[in-house]
């Protein structure tokens, strides 16, 4: 755009170009039913490469005699009127963005972007929320997934903790000489080689002894 802007006229087919989307852009919406030029609507009034200059002077003049407060977007009115006797391609640099600023500034008015940044806007909180649901949705997961993983571990930690403990507890009743009675009666009841299926012969044997 730049080089079409500094070219001058090898750049008018570009700038013709950019010029006929914003046109159409600006003409087609509501706000653009009050431009007038003798009693003829601007709407409708064929947009080409050849009429845009005068409809870029028009929709300008049109814009500034409705909006009486100041803008950045407003164009200087000798730049309007220098309109009126050459072409956009024909100007100065410096005037060329002077008055594409003002032309963009009343497209970004139009009731049309309005209403698709307004659109957009709300696609994007639509998507926002999905993303904050599906990032709460993950972690929650997550903080499951930990929590069976920990649960498992500590059953298997008590798992191996209970053979540790009867085998220290064993260990303490041998070393305290604290067999049981079956244990005793028993060992003595294998080097007699007798019966010892009942209590009553383990102890008469030991009475015998």
């Amino acid at each position: 755009l730049m080089k079409a802007l500094i070219g001058g006229s090898s750049g008018f087919a570009y700038v013709s170009r950019v010029l006929i989307v914003l046109l159409q852009t600006l003409l087609q919406d509501q706000i653009a039913k009050g431009y007038k030029e003798f009693s003829a609507q601007l709407s409708d009034v064929a947009v080409s490469a050849y009429t845009a200059s005068d409809l870029v002077r028009l929709c300008l003049r049109c814009g500034d005699v409705d909006d009486d407060t100041d803008d950045v977007g407003d164009v200087p009115e000798e730049y309007i009127k220098q309109l009126d006797g050459c072409e956009f391609y024909q100007l100065e640099v410096e005037q060329k963005l002077c008055v594409l600023r003002g032309l963009c500034s009343r497209v970004l008015a139009t009731y049309t972007v309005q209403d698709y940044m307004e659109e957009q806007q709300h696609k994007a909180s639509v998507l926002m929320r999905q993303k904050i649901t599906e990032m709460k949705n993950i972690a929650a997961q997550k903080k499951k997934q930990n929590n069976t993983v920990e649960k498992a571990g500590a059953s298997d930690d008590k798992a191996k903790l209970q053979p540790k403990v009867i085998d220290d507890k064993q260990a303490a009743e041998k070393d305290n000489g604290s067999l049981p009675i079956s244990s005793f009666y028993g060992k003595e009841a294998e080097d007699s080689g007798e019966d010892s299926s009942t209590w009553c012969s383990i102890v008469k044997r030991r009475r015998l002894l």
